[in-house]
């Protein structure tokens, strides 16, 4: 249909109008009755149009798809042909001649429902915005996102009884994002969107954007607010319970959370509560009252964006997202641990804590002190002298001479290469063929020998197959940090024979601006398992790079899975023996030791250790590396309690008759014992527990997450850390421990 055509269909439904018009002014009935089936028939076919033959990113279609439906809205509770449908109607049609131009069509006054896809082969993402009648005025408005993976909150919007009867408000806007997943927030899709929202609609107050959920879509909503913490004025949600370890990136944002709920659900959110309160989040508050929560219904947030706190506590787990306000992290001592830093202004002087960095930027110029005059740092305790000028940098040597940095445009891990344009090239037989074009999804998919020659300036390019038959990056082969060939696979100074494969991502020696991962096997007989390894990998934590075995029974033997280090080489630390063990040891031994271990690191009176291994696997003799405690052991999240005698006797009771109860308890705790051991003061005894002492208990975050050990509702979070470190670091301080000495010396203890 011509835009010819559609602008006279427009004219002839305004001209219908017109003779319908009674003295009155107002407008009646059509004497055509054929008017609304009309309608429909023109709004169907120019919505087939536009989604036939949609912009690539989709969005200028999905907002001119909007103004076709929310005229057939209009005119499915109409009896009469208005002035506001057929106005609608003249809009839809200006907004179908835009998109067919190539230009943004106009927003919808009212609902839009808007699709945005960044690239081929990018999943679609979704949002929803309501856009009140007065969008035209000149002032900034607040903007309420709905995170709302669950799409209950949109499709329930304003129903009464149905989350408070939440409603429009005039004078702000109403966005709700489909989030996947809190593990999968897709920032860039937010970015992007925000970005093409602002050259629409110039009225979003940058100060004044709030994250607005309930019940289940909170998950992801808490996610956000600590990951990307510098965005929003306030956060107002309600069972939010992920990434508690991060819960101190909140600092200086506003929160209202709530907690009314029963049962375990409520053992879990008092424990998201403590999180927050231990980091020292100071604007938070939280209610057992849900009227907290939908009071968002009968107000406009006044709240304002604290654009230069005196304090910034952030930690990150990927260099993905480095910067909150004035502080950037710019490399981590160990990429595979999380990373944290602790900057507070006093006067003319910033004082800076710092764990696992390596390199940070502080911003002084927007930092609340004057960057024109000296500034003092202190970092760790040492002065570091003055400094002047708008921005601090400060790095290990290191960085002196590197060829790659990673930074927030390639932090890793392999994932990361599926979030900007990809293409997977591949070379091999017919079982490769089939498992790159499963890869590549609905992105594009090439032979070696097709792949046009500009995508790798515009491309991460996944290569599946061996570097050294390809027609492109033979020439890059050796200085990839993994190579093949001959059947052998070398990597770090190492050489594997056998059936063996890889995965990793790096900088593309090509184009050092975007990623190369390469997916390879040594022999034929891998190239048949990589999907299964694939497969495996997506599921361990996030990794540049995986080598693994074809065992003779068809298993996948994972060697190594961590991240490169900030310039994209091994860690040298992983490789260094830590101790040497004399035989193998029992996984009761390993278990009993460790739990003494994580108690003396932890500084508690009783520590509670579970199951931490990651499979079946344990360490061989020989040398014990900082790889060997992160491949068998699982880097739980731990921390420490202080609660009452008398709620750690219940506590240790109740987990002492589930071990009895148990054939194979996973449970092992040390630092207590059912009857007094004279001589060592070391260890409780818990007949003798003082009722109203204090003590502290360390264990798995999950033993207080979900009350499985025994409800306590009166306790303190004291400390946190996670396993693998906490053994490392024991390790490491103790360089010249007899590890086999000391397991021989342990002795069953079931309590």
């Amino acid at each position: 249909m011509s835009s010819v055509y559609a602008d006279s269909l427009a004219n002839r439904f305004y001209e219908l109008l017109q003779v319908s018009v009674k003295g009155d002014n107002n407008p009646s009935a059509v004497s055509a009755n054929s008017w609304k089936k009309d309608l429909f028939t023109f709004c169907r076919d120019c919505k087939e149009q536009i989604e036939t033959n949609p912009d690539p990113q989709l969005i200028y279609a999905s907002i001119a798809v909007s103004h076709f439906d929310y005229v057939m809205e209009l005119a499915s509770t109409s009896q009469v042909l208005s002035e506001k449908i057929v106005s609608a109607l003249s809009n839809a049609v200006k907004a179908k001649a835009d998109f067919e131009n190539g230009n943004c069509p106009d927003l919808v006054i009212g609902l839009n429902k808007l699709k945005l896809k960044r690239f081929e082969g990018a999943e679609v993402a979704e949002f929803v915005i309501h856009l009140p009648k007065e969008s035209s005025v000149t002032s900034k408005w607040p903007v309420y996102i709905h995170i709302d993976p669950s799409r209950d909150s949109f499709v329930n919007y304003g129903q009464p009884g149905v989350f408070g009867g939440l409603a429009y408000h005039d004078g702000m806007l109403d966005i709700w994002w489909h989030t996947v997943s809190s593990k999968d927030l897709r920032w860039k899709d937010y970015v992007l969107f925000m970005e093409i929202l602002k050259e629409k609609v110039n009225i979003i107050d940058d100060d004044r954007v709030y994250l607005f959920s309930r019940c289940g879509d909170s998950i992801a909503t808490m996610a956000l607010l600590v990951k990307h913490p510098d965005q929003w004025a306030k956060c107002i949600f309600s069972s939010g319970n992920s990434y508690k370890y991060l819960a101190g990136n909140a600092t200086n944002v506003s929160i209202i959370f709530d907690n009314a709920h029963p049962g375990d659900e409520s053992v879990r959110l008092d424990f998201a509560v403590n999180c927050f309160n231990y980091f020292g989040c100071r604007n938070f508050m939280h209610s057992d009252d849900l009227k907290v929560v939908t009071d968002r219904s009968e107000l406009i947030p006044q709240t304002i964006r604290i654009q230069s706190p005196c304090r910034v506590l952030y930690t990150i787990e990927s260099l993905a997202n480095p910067s909150s306000y004035w502080v950037q992290i710019d490399g981590r001592e160990d990429e595979n641990f999380i990373a944290s830093i602790d900057a507070i202004v006093w006067g003319q002087s910033v004082l800076v804590k710092t764990k696992n960095v390596d390199a940070y930027t502080l911003n002084l110029e927007l930092a609340p002190l004057d960057s024109n005059r000296p500034v003092e740092i202190i970092e760790n305790d040492e002065n570091l002298g003055f400094v002047t000028g708008p921005v601090f940098v400060r790095k290990s040597e290191k960085y002196e001479n590197a060829i790659y940095v990673k930074n927030e445009s390639l932090p890793g891990s392999v994932a990361d290469i599926f979030t900007d344009q990809y293409a997977v090239v591949w070379e091999g037989n017919e079982s490769i063929k089939k498992f790159a074009e499963k890869l590549a999804g609905s992105g594009p998919c090439f032979s070696d020998a097709d792949l046009p020659a500009d995508f790798v300036n515009t491309h991460n390019i996944i290569f599946v197959g061996r570097p050294v038959k390809s027609k492109h990056f033979a020439q890059i082969a050796d200085k990839l940090p993994v190579t093949i060939q001959d059947g052998r696979l070398r990597a770090n100074g190492r050489v594997y024979e056998g059936d063996f494969g890889t995965f990793f991502v790096y900088p593309n020696p090509l184009n050092s601006q975007k990623y190369l991962a390469v997916l390879s096997g040594s022999t034929d007989k891998v190239s048949g398992f990589l999907n299964k390894a694939w497969n495996e990998m997506k599921l361990k934590d996030d990794a540049d790079v995986g080598i693994f075995k074809v065992s003779e029974k068809n298993r996948i033997d994972w060697l190594i899975c961590e991240r490169f280090d900030t310039v994209w080489g091994w860690h040298e630390s992983w490789d260094a023996p830590l101790a040497t063990l004399s035989k193998t040891y029992p996984k009761w031994k390993w278990r009993q030791w460790m739990a003494r271990i994580l108690r003396r690191q932890f500084n508690a009176d009783v520590m509670m250790l579970e199951y931490p291994y990651v499979s079946s696997e344990l360490p061989d003799a020989g040398e014990f590396t900082l790889r060997d405690v992160s491949k068998f052991f699982r880097n739980d999240w731990l921390v420490k309690i202080s609660l009452k005698g008398s709620d750690l006797k219940g506590v240790l009771t109740a987990s002492f008759n589930d071990t009895l109860s148990s054939e194979d308890s996973d449970l092992v705790i040390d630092g207590v014992s059912v009857v007094r051991q004279p001589g060592n003061s070391d260890v409780l005894c818990i007949n003798e527990l003082d009722s109203d002492r204090y003590y502290t208990v360390a264990m798995s975050f999950k033993g207080v997450y979900d009350g499985r050990m025994k409800r306590v509702e009166n306790y303190r979070l004291e400390g946190q850390g996670f396993l693998t470190v906490l053994l490392g670091d024991y390790l490491k301080e103790n360089n010249d421990l007899d590890l086999s000495s000391e397991l021989d010396r342990i002795r069953l203890n079931i309590f």
